[in-house]
C-alpha cells in the first residue's frame, strides 16, 4: 500500500482502532491523539508497516461486513404506517376549562383542629438541678449542646450571686449575642440591675450584672 493511501486509511479510522493497533508497538499510546498515532505508525520500519497494513485490512473488512449487516436488518424491518393524525390532519381538541380553585379545607380550619396546648410549668432536667446544687459550694462548668438549657444554670447562678450583693459578669463571643442577652436579662432582673459593655455600647456600667464580650473582659484583666 502506498504511503499516502496508508495515511489516508489510518486517518479515516476512529481513534479507538488506532489505539488497538498501537498496543505493544507504541509506549503509552493511550495518552496520544489520532494525529500523533498516525505519525508514529507511518515512521515504523518496513516489516512493522506490513503488519500494520495487514491489521488495517482486517479492520476495514470487519467494518464493511458490519455495515452491510446493519443495512440488511434495516431493509427487512417492517415499516410502521404513518398515523392519519400526523401534521395538519390532527383533529383540534378542545381544551377543558376550569373554574377557580376551591380547597376542601382552609388553613384556619387546619389550625383550629390542631389547637393550642395548655401551658405547663417549667421542670429542669436532672443535670440542670445537679449543676445548680453544686453552685452553692464550688465552681461549675457546664458543657452541653446548643439549646439544651445552659442559660438556665447561668440564670440561677446570677440569682444566687446577686442575693449576696456580688457583681456578675456574663460574657459572650459576639456583640449580637451580648445585645440579645442584655435585653433578656433586663426583662428578668430589671433595667437598673443590668449593664452592657461591648465595643459599640457602654450602658449602666456600674450595674451588679454586666453583659460583655470576651474581648472586653480580657482588656479589663490586662489593662
Amino acid at each position: 500500500m502506498h504511503h499516502d493511501d496508508l495515511k489516508r486509511e489510518l486517518q479515516s479510522l476512529p481513534v479507538k482502532y488506532l489505539h488497538h493497533m498501537a498496543r505493544g508497538r507504541i509506549h503509552r499510546h493511550f495518552r496520544l491523539g489520532k494525529h500523533r498515532l498516525v505519525e508514529l505508525m507511518l515512521a515504523f520500519p518496513p516489516d512493522q508497516i506490513l503488519a500494520i497494513e495487514t491489521e488495517l485490512q482486517q479492520i476495514l473488512t470487519t467494518r464493511r461486513e458490519r455495515l452491510a449487516a446493519q443495512e440488511a436488518r434495516a431493509a427487512t424491518r417492517p415499516q410502521i404506517p404513518a398515523s392519519p393524525f400526523q401534521g395538519k390532519n390532527r383533529p383540534n381538541k378542545k381544551r377543558p376549562t376550569f373554574g377557580p380553585f376551591q380547597p376542601s379545607i382552609t388553613l384556619q380550619q387546619i389550625l383550629e383542629g390542631i389547637g393550642v396546648p395548655e401551658p405547663q410549668p417549667f421542670v429542669p432536667d436532672p443535670w440542670q438541678t445537679e449543676a445548680v446544687e453544686h453552685l452553692a459550694h464550688s465552681d461549675v462548668i457546664v458543657s452541653a449542646p446548643t439549646g439544651s438549657g445552659k442559660t438556665y444554670v447561668a440564670i440561677q447562678a446570677i440569682r444566687q450571686a446577686m442575693a449576696l450583693n456580688q457583681t456578675v459578669i456574663y460574657t459572650s463571643p459576639l456583640k449580637a449575642l451580648s445585645n440579645t442577652k442584655f435585653m433578656e436579662f433586663t426583662h428578668l432582673f430589671g433595667p437598673d440591675q443590668v449593664g452592657i459593655l461591648t465595643g459599640d455600647r457602654r450602658d449602666n456600667a456600674q450595674a451588679p450584672l454586666l453583659v460583655m464580650t470576651t474581648e472586653i473582659l480580657r482588656n479589663l484583666f490586662y489593662d
